[in-house]
């Protein structure tokens, strides 16, 4: 778009120039707000993301903490790392989304429970 408007800006000028131009800048705009839009995004995911070594430690320890937790503690457990369940009937496949945010939580619940024992 940039090296569009540098060729329409080149052209000796009229009305159909001139819209083209601003057309142009509020199309670069708009690109440019939602290219920062996407990099908060991307920044929201980063903090959320989950290390190998977190993920690895925290289902390890998983199996232990799990039978330690009555139903509500492991209700909530759940709930935080799954965000989707979806079944094809058509295929009989199952398809579950994971929320990375709720592998954090799990892994801080590791911890708290390793540092209670």
């Amino acid at each position: 778009m940039q090296r569009e408007l540098v060729k329409v800006a080149a052209v000796p000028g009229n009305g159909v120039r001139t819209d083209r131009m601003a057309d142009l800048q509020e199309r670069i705009q708009t690109t440019e707000r939602r290219v920062a839009e996407i990099r908060g995004d991307l920044d929201i995911l980063d903090a959320e993301a989950v290390s190998q070594q977190e993920l690895k430690r925290a289902l390890e320890a998983f199996d232990p903490v799990w039978k330690a937790l009555n139903s509500s503690e492991q209700t909530r457990i759940v709930r935080a790392l799954v965000e989707r369940v979806g079944y094809d009937g058509r295929t009989g496949k199952i398809a579950v989304t994971f929320r990375s945010a709720g592998f954090k939580e799990l892994c801080g619940t590791v911890e708290n429970y390793e540092d209670s024992q």
